[in-house]
């Protein structure tokens, strides 16, 4: 009770950008209907990440890049580094 769900893995370590969440319309609602029934909460979502940079000004020189293309960038920190 009162547990925080694990992060969702990284897919590369470095800096990265988020650049969209999207809902997964295939088998993941298949799946997330059959856990709704047993009364399993449960959420679906696809990641785009942009990445990784060797630095933190690369990471963020292309999510002005992003932003440019009208595309908002959330900056993900390498493991162990404070913002």
């Amino acid at each position: 009770m009162g547990q925080t769900p694990p992060a969702p893995p990284r897919l590369f370590t470095g800096y990265a950008l988020q650049a969209g969440v999207f809902a997964d319309p295939r088998r993941a609602e298949e799946l997330h209907a059959r856990l709704t029934l047993e009364g399993i909460p449960s959420t679906i979502e696809a990641r785009v990440q942009v990445g990784p940079f060797k630095s933190r000004e690369e990471a963020e020189a292309t999510r002005m890049k992003l932003k440019a293309m009208g595309i908002d960038a959330v900056m993900l920190m390498p493991k162990g580094v404070k913002h």
